[in-house]
């Protein structure tokens, strides 16, 4: 029996080895070729986001995700991961759509933290703890179950910021409703609450 588990661990361990020897050996370029995506339009994808982030900082922090970067019938879509190792809940993606010719649309990209114009919004300052903190302060209510909290990108505010949701009410009679407060990452700038209702 120690003999099959030793085999099995040491298959298991070469097959496991063997991936990462492959992965590795497999560069963004190939795949990018392999999945029709021209090298000089995603040369316009890193530049847009090295153009907003600065280059240090996209060096630094963000990291080209050839996996899930696409083409289709209109363009093309760029996927980075974006993480920052002193600040674990910064572990988001970043996302930029082109067209055919590689002409991006600022529309469709989102989780690029404008650093160039505002240098404030890549330090994330504003931890959960501190959040929590600026909801209390703020007025949230405690709610009639734990809030719901997130760190994520604000597509109508175009920046990081964490979303802090309460419960106020949940009936047996297809609705549930609270409030949702809004708090820029960065600078714990407060926005809302909004009141929230879900019908089913």
């Amino acid at each position: 029996m120690k003999n099959l588990l030793k085999y099995l661990f040491l298959f298991f361990a070469s097959f496991f080895f063997s991936l990462i020897s492959l992965s590795c050996s497999y560069s963004c370029n190939d795949l990018l070729e392999a999945k029709g995506i021209p090298l000089e339009i995603f040369a316009k994808a890193n530049n847009y986001i090295k153009d907003k982030m600065t280059e240090p900082y996209f060096n630094k922090y963000a990291t080209f995700d050839p996996w899930n970067t696409s083409r289709n019938y209109f363009g093309y879509t760029f996927c980075y991961n974006f993480r920052i190792p002193d600040r674990p809940f910064v572990n988001a993606h970043i996302r930029i759509k082109t067209d055919s010719l590689g002409v991006i649309d600022e529309k469709q990209t989102d989780g690029i933290p404008n650093i160039k114009s505002d240098p404030i919004k890549g330090r994330f300052d504003i931890d959960e703890e501190k959040a929590r903190q600026i909801a209390i302060k703020a007025g949230l209510e405690p709610g009639i179950d734990k809030w719901e909290i997130c760190f994520n990108w604000d597509y109508s505010l175009t920046k990081y910021v964490w979303s802090i949701k309460n419960a106020l009410a949940i009936s047996n009679n297809g609705w549930d409703k609270g409030k949702t407060l809004i708090i820029d990452a960065n600078t714990g700038e407060v926005t809302g609450p909004y009141e929230w209702t879900v019908f089913y």
